[in-house]
């Protein structure tokens, strides 16, 4: 298989896009990474506004500001209109402003909340104040660490899933044994996916039920999306193993006999991109560490129709790689 550094998405007569809508998948980045969607209630009848987003080095996310225009997305269950913000994960703190430049206090706290209401209170600099809300609260609090985001799909089934993360001393990191209780948040290729979020300073981790079933101390952080295929090392420890095709039902074998011999040719990744600027037309180009075209020429490959839609409407992609 193939060892992709970069990808492109890329629309016909779109060169640049904000990366809200796209995002590459290099050694660097996870491919599991997370974005954020995020509800403001449109409390002073804007109709339309704008967002400024920010990464942790001060760069400019959706371009200089007021950055990406926006229009009230949809109606809340209280009949208010509310704009939807979608941001990636290296996004730092966002603002909203209105066409009169009126904007928001900086909001750095996305993480925690489904969405922000305004009250018209504002700070001493005439910022409005946003006053966060949560419509499915956690029953936790996701420690203050600077985070990196990892995939766990539970291939075996287990029905308590627990994290435990230690540092170069052995020191645990999110607490004693049995650490931090996951919660999953989507089914994947049939399997439940935890995402874990991995402490700065950790040596390495394990994954388990809390009834004698963990995986291998895992120490190997290149390894973003993984699952159990059942073998073991000699401690009895489960084995993980990267999760790329999803693996077979060993009930229902398949034999040349039975079964065509399968033309899907072998993939590393598989990326879900879901089309939130409403392209018309979708391509994607790919090149290898060699700098060749992986699925042709400039603009590449012309993916067919949507495979889903999102929560909010917008057509979803999905591709392999």
């Amino acid at each position: 298989m193939k060892k992709i550094l970069s990808l492109i998405l890329a629309a016909a007569l779109l060169i640049c896009a904000f990366p809200v809508a796209a995002f590459a998948v290099t050694d660097d980045v996870p491919v599991c990474a997370l974005q954020y969607e995020i509800k403001i209630t449109d409390n002073f009848g804007w109709g339309k506004a704008y967002v400024y987003a920010w990464d942790e080095n001060n760069n400019d996310i959706f371009g200089a500001y007021p950055g990406l225009k926006i229009d009230v997305y949809g109606t809340n269950d209280y009949g208010e209109n509310f704009f939807l913000i979608t941001l990636p994960q290296n996004t730092e703190g966002f603002i909203l402003a209105d066409e009169n430049n009126k904007h928001t206090v900086d909001i750095t706290d996305f993480q925690n909340y489904d969405g922000y209401w305004l009250d018209g209170s504002t700070d001493e600099n005439g910022r409005y104040n946003v006053i966060g809300y949560s419509d499915n609260p956690v029953d936790y609090t996701v420690p203050d660490w600077k985070e990196t985001f990892y995939c766990f799909y539970n291939s075996l089934g287990f029905e308590d899933v627990y994290m435990y993360a230690y540092d170069n001393s052995g020191n645990p990191l999110i607490g004693e044994w049995p650490g931090t209780a996951l919660t999953y948040d989507v089914v994947e290729d049939g399997l439940e996916r935890y995402v874990l979020n991995i402490p700065d300073g950790a040596k390495g981790y394990v994954i388990h039920d809390n009834k004698g079933n963990q995986t291998e101390d895992i120490e190997d952080f290149s390894l973003y999306r993984f699952w159990l295929d059942g073998t073991m090392d000699d401690m009895g420890h489960y084995l993980v193993t990267p999760f790329s095709i999803p693996p077979v039902d060993p009930s229902s074998p398949t034999t040349p006999s039975t079964q065509p011999e399968s033309t899907e040719p072998d993939y590393t990744y598989r990326i879900d991109f879901v089309n939130t600027l409403d392209w018309e037309d979708f391509y994607v180009y790919a090149w290898n560490e060699n700098g060749n075209a992986i699925l042709g020429d400039w603009p590449g490959t012309k993916l067919p129709k949507e495979d889903y839609l999102s929560d909010y409407g917008h057509k979803g992609y999905i591709f392999y790689l």
